[in-house]
């Protein structure tokens, strides 16, 4: 009987199914291959994207292969480690019969060095005849151990031979080092990669002030490049200085850089500062940049006001007179649409009557605001100066880590000025219960806030018929979707 139902399902027009099949589980769609010699080819014809990991049926992905005709995105994760040992040559296999498949994305990550041949055997299979895979425009290897130099053999030829549309390579987590990310950049340099190469990924690859000299080298030569992640490689000043040289080299075609959880410190983001970069995109994250000398950020901004669209400053060490400074000073941010300023805790009583007004007057196309963990709503006059800073133009406000019991909640939410475009708000792990829910519910929310669709309370106190009544209330919303958080239990 089920035999005939799915050669029922396989008469069904070809959008009805590409429609149920992205709605379904992979899994479960993988599976249901085995049901009717048919099914094969129905199901991996309208898959786009395919994710294999050592929970994957194996089994039934080896039955399909030969009709993934649509398929563009494969993304090998051996995170589970759960039957990594069997998998490793299944998915090395798979890869070797897509190989002529028109593929758009490879992702493969999460590998453990256990069994080195059998890791090799898979990386070759993922870079093997790179020339001929003329629709490859991203390719990905994450947290792999490609530090020793057999193993990056074969990532070197692929780069320095690649196909003509590779133009996004990421090697987050490697264990490049220093001669690694040298030995793969010089063979970037030294093929056609180089001049067309848009965004590079050496993340967390441990390379300190002389890997940075090795990236500064590449840099001029990267003309396309308008991308660079150099996240959590304990750059520190002298990497800064390094580095802040070959981007000053470049030309000005970078407009994303992310170079957080470095340790730069003030100096290190002065160094940057002497590049006088246009970015578009800027992280310094954790970047160790204190109230005493928050007076740099203005600085560094400067140069960029004109261009820049978001801005990553979280989990510094800003408190209430280096937010202070850095707003006294912020220059005009005409373009800037995402700001992250969560876990510097500066909203505290000593930040009332602060210029926070200046955010939106400097920002006032500002959509998404993330002030998690900066103690809003703690002091009353604070929360009112917060409020103060919240521009019109905001769609996304995200608080939270903080104690919005008792009447806290109520203080903050009168502080809230009209914010007639926010469409998500964000109270995650604030300790509301089921009394602040009740104020919630019982708050003219949308008198406030006429467009919101999401609210978050995850990781609250709220029980599950408090946030049932909660949900109920905002539902009366014109364009509520979702509460977010509520406890199924």
């Amino acid at each position: 009987m089920a035999r005939s139902s799915a050669d029922g399902f396989s008469l069904l027009p070809e959008p009805v199914l590409s429609r149920m099949f992205s709605c379904m589980l992979q899994r479960n769609a993988l599976l249901l291959a085995a049901l009717s010699s048919e099914w094969p080819q129905v199901v991996a014809a309208n898959l786009r994207r395919l994710l294999v990991t050592p929970a994957t049926p194996m089994g039934a992905v080896a039955f399909a292969k030969r009709s993934f005709g649509r398929l563009r995105e494969v993304i090998v994760d051996g995170y589970n480690r759960a039957g990594l040992e069997g998998f490793l040559p299944a998915a090395s296999s798979l890869l070797e019969a897509l190989r002529e498949l028109p593929l758009e994305k490879l992702v493969v990550r999460c590998f453990a060095l256990e069994s080195e041949v059998s890791f090799e055997h898979l990386l070759n299979a993922a870079l093997s005849d790179m020339p001929s895979r003329t629709s490859l425009r991203v390719l990905q290897l994450e947290h792999l151990a490609l530090g020793a130099p057999k193993l990056r053999a074969g990532l070197e030829h692929a780069l320095r031979t690649p196909g003509p549309a590779l133009v996004t390579l990421g090697l987050g987590g490697c264990d490049l080092r220093v001669r690694g990310t040298a030995s793969v950049l010089g063979a970037i340099c030294e093929g056609p990669l180089a001049a067309r190469l848009e965004s590079l990924d050496l993340s967390v690859n441990n390379l300190g002030q002389p890997g940075a000299k090795e990236v500064a080298k590449a840099l001029p030569r990267l003309v396309a490049l308008r991308s660079l992640h150099l996240p959590g490689n304990a750059l520190g000043l002298a990497g800064a200085r390094e580095l802040a040289d070959g981007l000053a080299r470049m030309g000005g075609s970078l407009v994303e850089l992310d170079v957080g959880e470095n340790g730069l410190c003030a100096a290190g983001v002065e160094a940057l500062g002497e590049a006088r970069l246009r970015l578009q995109s800027l992280s310094l994250r954790r970047s160790w940049i204190g109230s005493d000398s928050a007076h740099v950020l203005p600085r560094l901004l400067a140069t960029m006001g004109a261009t820049l669209t978001k801005l990553d400053l979280a989990e510094n060490k800003l408190g209430p007179g280096g937010m202070r400074a850095v707003l006294e000073e912020l220059p005009p941010l005409p373009e800037l649409r995402a700001l992250d300023l969560s876990l510097n805790p500066f909203a505290t009583a000593d930040f009332a009557g602060s210029p926070f007004r200046r955010l939106a007057e400097a920002a006032p196309s500002l959509e998404e605001l993330n002030l998690f963990g900066c103690c809003v709503g703690v002091d009353e006059a604070s929360a009112q100066t917060i409020g103060e800073g919240l521009g019109p133009s905001l769609r996304s406000l995200y608080l939270g880590a903080t104690d919005l019991r008792h009447l806290r909640l109520a203080q903050l939410l009168r502080a809230l000025p009209t914010l007639p475009a926010l469409e998500s708000f964000g109270l995650v792990q604030s300790r509301l219960d089921d009394v602040a829910a009740e104020d919630l519910a019982a708050e003219a929310l949308f008198e406030k806030l006429p467009k919101l669709q999401v609210l978050d309370i995850l990781g609250n106190l709220v029980g599950r018929e408090a946030g049932l009544r909660l949900q109920k209330s905002l539902r009366r919303g014109p364009a509520f979707r979702q509460l977010r958080g509520l406890r199924l239990k």
